[in-house]
């Protein structure tokens, strides 16, 4: 395993950890169950997108769509109404920061006989 692919990882770990923590000790914010399922998704698709045969641009989809909607709820909540916390804004931001700068394996379209 490479360093950042540990890097990654290892922050992905404590992003998803502290959305966990902070979604046990408030179960009624949504911004940190949209967060919680962010990071999995995030992870689960740096997993994936290793393999080959993966379509990327599918994955690329659905982790910026997750970040986005997820920090939408997280701002929402927080600016509109005021019942979140600003910390909640940064753990998706992170998660698609992690995606995008994450190298990834290039020539998985199908090949033409």
């Amino acid at each position: 395993m490479n360093v950042k692919k540990t890097l990654a990882y290892s922050l992905l770990f404590l992003l998803l950890a502290g959305s966990l923590r902070n979604l046990i000790a408030d179960p009624s914010g949504v911004s940190w169950f949209a967060n919680t399922l962010c990071v999995l998704v995030s992870g689960v698709s740096i997993f994936l997108s290793r393999r080959p045969g993966m379509d990327i641009s599918f994955f690329n989809i659905l982790v910026m769509a997750l970040c986005i909607v997820s920090l939408a709820i997280a701002w929402g909540q927080w600016f509109v109404l005021g019942t979140g916390a600003i910390e909640a804004t940064i753990v998706p931001v992170i998660a698609g920061l992690v995606w995008m700068f994450l190298p990834k394996k290039a020539g998985n379209a199908p090949e033409i006989d």
